[in-house]
């Protein structure tokens, strides 16, 4: 399995250490929280290697940017797509597309990167 759990002894938390290639990160937040307790730091790397085994599967994609909190460019990516569609079906139906999009990929940016 990959990935590995360590203490730190001077901050008093533990975190995740998974390799990516020759990147090496080390995630000491569950839910925005530090983890200073080793079950947390347990729950997040079974989390991770699920993820990870899932995707090697073919049942999604893998992204350590779900566990780092770090940004992606979904968003823009889908804007430029969509201004990249032939403009064919009138602009009132374009602006609803819009309008869909720029809602759906906020309310999944949210889900994904805000803690309850």
């Amino acid at each position: 399995m990959r990935g590995s759990i360590h203490y730190r002894k001077d901050t008093g938390w533990y975190y995740v250490q998974w390799y990516q290639g020759r990147k090496s990160y080390k995630i000491s937040y569950y839910k925005g929280e530090r983890m200073y307790d080793r079950r947390y730091a347990v729950k997040l790397l079974s989390l991770m290697q699920g993820d990870y085994e899932n995707a090697q599967r073919g049942y999604g994609a893998w992204r350590i940017e779900k566990y780092t909190l770090q940004d992606t460019d979904v968003i823009p990516y889908l804007w430029e797509w969509l201004d990249a569609q032939p403009q064919d079906f009138g602009d009132k139906n374009m602006k609803i597309n819009q309008y869909d999009i720029k809602v759906k990929c906020q309310n999944l940016a949210r889900g994904m990167y805000e803690t309850p």
